[in-house]
């Protein structure tokens, strides 16, 4: 340990006799060779170079810092390195919640990255390949005359309601399919099939809204779980009591939230699909025929 007056730093340097970075080379320094005056000797080495790094590159910013007016320059120096290293801390408390956050719920996630990005067979490109379809904006007009006839003719109504009315998850596949079932063109199929899913996005932002809510709730009940049970397991989890208890609170309103969001999205609140009204109009049918053909396609489905 240094026996020195860090005091004397601001006086020579308010007496022209060094520079502001030789003021903070300085003033480092003191607090390398004086660690256990701050506290610094409950860290590990890497934690007080990582803080005197961060003290570095405030840079000058530190020393322009100081206000004589407020107490000594130690007291100003002591109080900015405690809040260094309070602040190292919470960002290293919140680094260990995300990345357990992160190895309990990865699992959840597997089955579905998995078919994502499960192995697919190899088609080779030639110059012959077929060119994707490319969308072109179709007229209500048009789509209600294709529609209607489509409707009017003796083919399985039920399926084309069934198809409308889950428009926005359509694969291609099963737009070619269905391409084949009506022996309707493929191209003017897939432009009907956008056209019910563009007056569809304001629904689906809606529900990503509630989505992304929902998601932010879980990570914040995850983030206060972690919490808990690091406290719990500390040593003197007797002696916080009382932040055990705000953080039982907190952990309570954020699973209701949680839960009442999952409820939500599970009931319907926001549904990505056409109003059997809508459907009704561009088939060129009453609204309880829809509603019927959609009760037999649920039936067929429990059944």
């Amino acid at each position: 340990m240094i026996h020195f007056n860090v005091n004397e730093i601001m006086d020579r340097l308010q007496g022209g006799e060094i520079t502001k970075r030789q003021a903070l080379d300085m003033t480092c320094s003191f607090i390398c060779e004086n660690y256990k005056v701050f506290g610094l000797e409950r860290h590990d080495e890497d934690f007080r170079s990582e803080l005197i790094l961060s003290l570095l590159e405030k840079g000058e910013r530190l020393i322009d810092g100081f206000n004589p007016a407020l107490g000594d320059y130690f007291t100003y120096l002591f109080m900015t390195v405690e809040s260094h290293r309070r602040a190292r801390i919470r960002t290293a408390a919140k680094r260990q919640v995300r990345e357990s956050f992160v190895m309990q719920t990865g699992p959840l996630y597997l089955a579905e990255k998995e078919c994502d990005y499960a192995p697919r067979p190899f088609t080779p490109v030639s110059a012959e390949s077929k060119r994707p379809l490319a969308y072109k904006p179709v007229p209500a007009d048009t789509v209600r005359k294709t529609l209607t006839a489509l409707a009017h003719q003796k083919q399985n109504k039920k399926l084309l309601i069934l198809a409308i009315k889950t428009a926005f998850y359509l694969s291609d596949e099963q737009v070619r399919a269905l391409s084949a079932i009506y022996r309707i063109p493929e191209e003017r199929l897939h432009q009907i099939i956008q056209f019910f899913k563009n007056h569809l996005m304001d629904k689906s932002d809606r529900k990503r809204v509630v989505e992304e809510r929902r998601n932010t709730a879980y990570f914040r009940q995850k983030n206060y779980e972690k919490r808990l049970e690091i406290i719990r397991g500390s040593e003197r989890h007797y002696d916080n009591r009382e932040l055990l208890l705000d953080l039982e609170r907190t952990l309570a309103k954020h699973q209701r939230r949680c839960d009442r969001l999952n409820r939500k999205l599970r009931d319907g609140c926001v549904l990505v699909r056409p109003t059997n009204k809508m459907i009704a109009d561009y088939l060129g049918i009453c609204e309880r025929q829809v509603a019927y053909y959609i009760s037999r396609c649920r039936d067929e489905a429990d059944g």
